[in-house]
């Protein structure tokens, strides 16, 4: 039961609604009016509305609270207190009024008068149906730094319309906000435009709290037409562990990356800037949370070698699934000695949000070669060397490559011209023996070894063991040699219809 309590004793609490039925979108006008005894009430009221916060909870279940205005009349030995309301429905359907009780100085419970039991909410409609989607906000549990995203969507015919959404003003949060968008879908069957808007919030500190959002303006014309407030956001924050410094960001899915180039040059000389371009990017970290590389590679180097102030960038790139952040360092070096420099290798972590432990990832380590000019001549012309020596033996080999593919369709093609003008089984035999060459086979192979190295290029294995069993029975005089059947062995004995 909601209490409430004031000095002196009341004589009543009311509330007056305006109407009882009312869209999604628009309020319904409430006028709470609270009557006290004007001897016992104080010479300066100091009432206010925050005062009756347990007395509306129930109320706020289901419904944004939202003064307006607030006016104090006399009327003899009372003192009326008026309040303007505006109640902002959160969901459609009917909802019976519930009871709202306070409890006067004596300690005795009152129940307050309303004019209607039920209000009705009805589903949004200009002209045709508008239907308002928000995600469950219940109880969310997440991590300090943790990316929540919060998707609102509104179903509608009318593609013309503009949703505006302010950014919350509440402590304790990073916000980014999400443009509206827009896309064609169907909808209960039907072609609609599903319009969007989004926030993303980082919690940065822990506990249990309740985030109460601004509303979802849907705007026609330039005009506000309906107010669509959110549900308030229920959230559960836990406390990253103590080995979780400030530069260790928080991912719950996917992984810290990190691609590094360092341009197309093999060879650098003494007190030449080297650039190198490191891009960190994590899914649901802020730019300015991604780890700071700079101080991580200036603390590794070796003595000999000069690090300079790098450029940075940093993005965020905002969707409706959540922010992406990324930091681009271009990194500027040199040394003033000669030899192979390797950049070390950095190992970075990060907070995977799902396991709830700590994870890394690691930008391999870049060698770099600093000669001198003469030093760097030298090494040229004995590269070029090696490179005209494998030169030379990649095209000796090529052209003998292409020589023996020449040869090999050149006797395929007389293997099929002879096994075209066969007439015997000799000649059969000599087109076989010809084949058997284009394929680098041994010389004078038997039909049964033949056979037995044809049978990989066969296609159809079955088809091919019955058609060298025929030519064995006819070579031994098993059978007769007719043409109906050297017809048929031509078009089978040779494997792949002769294509090689």
């Amino acid at each position: 039961m909601m209490l409430w309590q004031v000095n002196g004793v009341a004589n009543e609490i009311t509330l007056d609604f305006s109407t009882n039925q009312v869209m999604l979108g628009k309020p319904i006008g409430t006028t709470m009016t609270v009557v006290l005894p004007a001897l016992t009430a104080p010479s300066d009221p100091t009432l206010s509305l925050p005062e009756f916060v347990d007395f509306l909870k129930p109320l706020q279940q289901h419904f944004r609270v939202l003064e307006l205005e607030k006016e104090l009349l006399r009327n003899g030995t009372q003192q009326i207190h008026k309040w303007k309301l505006s109640l902002y429905p959160y969901r459609i359907g009917k909802l019976t009024v519930p009871k709202l009780v306070w409890v006067d100085a004596q300690g005795v419970a009152h129940l307050a008068s309303v004019n209607y039991n039920t209000l009705n909410i009805e589903q949004t409609a200009n002209p045709t149906n508008i239907t308002f989607l928000e995600p469950d906000t219940k109880d969310i549990q997440l991590w300090q730094r943790e990316q929540l995203v919060l998707r609102y969507s509104v179903i509608s015919s009318d593609k013309y319309i503009s949703l505006k959404w302010d950014r919350p003003n509440s402590a304790g949060y990073v916000f980014h906000k999400i443009a509206h968008t827009k896309e064609p879908t169907v909808y209960n069957g039907k072609n609609s435009i599903r319009h969007d808007v989004g926030l993303i919030l980082f919690p940065l500190e822990e506990g249990e709290m309740e985030l109460k959002l601004p509303p979802v303006v849907y705007q026609q014309g330039g005009r506000d037409e309906y107010l669509f407030y959110p549900l308030p956001v229920v959230l559960r924050v836990q406390k990253l562990p103590v080995y979780v410094n400030p530069s260790v960001p928080v991912i719950r899915k996917g992984k810290l990356n990190a691609n590094y180039e360092l341009g197309d040059r093999l060879f650098y000389q003494p007190e030449e800037i080297v650039s190198l371009s490191i891009q960190l990017t994590a899914f649901g970290v802020p730019a300015q949370w991604l780890p700071p590389l700079f101080n991580h590679m200036q603390e590794r180097l070796r003595s000999d070698i000069r690090l300079y102030e790098p450029n940075i960038r940093e993005q965020n790139q905002l969707d409706i699934f959540g922010l992406q952040g990324s930091r681009h360092y271009t990194l500027n070096f040199s040394s003033d000695g000669m030899g192979f420099y390797q950049l070390p290798k950095l190992d970075l972590n990060y907070f995977d949000a799902a396991s709830g432990e700590l994870a890394g990832t690691r930008v391999d380590s870049v060698t770099i070669f600093v000669l001198n000019s003469i030093t760097l001549v030298v090494s040229s012309i004995l590269l070029g060397c090696v490179f005209l020596v494998f030169s030379f033996k990649f095209v000796v080999v090529l052209l003998h490559a292409r020589s023996t593919r020449k040869e090999y369709r050149l006797l395929i093609d007389k293997a099929r011209r002879q096994l075209e003008q066969a007439h015997s089984l000799i000649e059969v035999r000599t087109a076989m023996r010809t084949y058997a060459d284009a394929h680098h086979w041994p010389k004078n192979l038997t039909l049964l070894q033949w056979q037995q190295y044809a049978i990989d290029k066969a296609k159809d294995k079955s088809v091919f063991y019955t058609a060298m069993s025929a030519l064995q029975r006819m070579q031994y005089g098993a059978d007769d040699i007719h043409s109906e059947q050297l017809h048929w062995l031509k078009s089978v004995i040779f494997p792949d219809s002769m294509t090689g």
